[in-house]
């Protein structure tokens, strides 16, 4: 589980603090992506958790990115700007999934955000989500 506070009432600046409220490490690592990178959306590392018509895209944007234990992008940045911050609940049911949408593990959505979306308002547009069936991380 994870806890985030989020100051919008300051006129200075928007402020935003989180925990990942982990009882142990969740082994981060760093990683540096540049833009061209073919992705696919139902592999986590050298693992597949989504053989059935996985979203696959090729990156537009590099990235640096914090993973957690390995299993996708949890905090980063593109080279346009874009940060994304994931947040992570146990009891998240994302409803049935429809095998005729390509498929994204929950792992790898924030990734494909950095890697597609330039902007706040590209992001929200629903170019990329809309696109996406995301799955239950297996943790």
């Amino acid at each position: 589980m994870c806890t985030r506070v989020f100051w919008n009432t300051n006129k200075t600046a928007l402020l935003v603090g989180r925990s990942m409220d982990w009882p142990t490490s969740t082994e981060p690592k760093l990683y540096v992506f540049p833009r061209g990178i073919a992705r696919d959306g139902g592999m986590v590392g050298a693992q597949r958790f989504i053989a059935e018509n996985p979203a696959r895209w090729t990156s537009r944007y590099g990235s640096i990115v914090t993973a957690a234990y390995d299993l996708g992008a949890f905090d980063g940045f593109n080279e346009r700007g874009l940060a994304m911050h994931l947040l992570y609940l146990t009891a998240a049911d994302y409803g049935p999934r429809d095998p005729s949408l390509p498929a994204l593990h929950s792992g790898v959505w924030g990734q494909a955000l950095l890697d597609n979306a330039a902007t706040v308002e590209e992001a929200l547009a629903g170019n990329v989500s809309a696109a996406f069936t995301a799955c239950r991380a297996p943790f």
